[in-house]
């Protein structure tokens, strides 16, 4: 289970630096459009766009490197969650959580890479989240015991972050799909999520996201 959880906590922290080296690169303009040059010389504009476009297929090609070894690592983890029925609640949100963090960055360079969306509705599907959102509050309490393993008094408190992920990839389902044209994946409605999912509650104050 340490091994298990190490891993996943080290793959998400990897993905979690991908994004901040991403932004970091996106503060020179757009990431796929190559980095800023400081140098004003306009006698020189040729040499500096060819040396441009070097660099930006060098970062093109390391993004891409890392964005692949990222989902790759992560989905080879996935069928010791089948195995180990007592991981951890918080360590199934990690895991979760990476996915929707490869799915951000791909939204934030406009990346489009429908491998990465289709192996997380994968994922999240295996885990039954939907059933969290389509169903009534008994049924989840009968059928959520593949997701949630915990004590009864952190199963509400752990459940509005599954709902929270979720929620959180059927947004980037939908930007795939209207920036890209291609099918959407996910159909699950989520009209009143936000309001729903996404308030702070006195009791759980402590996945509070608007403080």
């Amino acid at each position: 289970i340490h091994e298990i959880n190490n891993y996943v906590i080290l793959w998400f922290r990897n993905s979690l630096e991908l994004l901040v080296r991403i932004s970091l690169k996106r503060r020179y303009g757009r990431f796929f459009d190559g980095v800023g040059n400081d140098n004003n010389d306009q006698n020189n504009n040729d040499h500096d766009n060819k040396n441009e476009s070097y660099e930006n297929l060098e970062i093109q090609t390391v993004f891409t490197a890392a964005l692949n070894e990222c989902l790759q690592r992560i989905v080879d983890v996935h069928p010791k969650f089948r195995e180990n029925k007592e991981i951890s609640p918080k360590i199934k949100i990690i895991y979760l959580s990476t996915f929707v963090l490869l799915n951000y960055i791909l939204a934030f360079v406009g990346y489009d890479n429908s491998f990465v969306l289709g192996m997380s509705v994968t994922i999240f599907k295996e885990f039954k989240i939907y059933e969290l959102l389509l169903y009534d509050d008994n049924y989840k309490q009968q059928e959520v015991t593949t997701i949630e393993d915990g004590d009864e008094d952190d199963t509400e408190s752990h459940l509005i972050v599954f709902k929270r992920l979720y929620v959180l990839l059927v947004i980037f389902d939908s930007l795939q799909s209207c920036s890209y044209g291609g099918p959407k994946l996910l159909n699950v409605p989520i009209q009143g999520a936000t309001e729903m999912f996404f308030k702070s509650l006195p009791e759980n104050n402590k996945w509070a996201v608007d403080e």
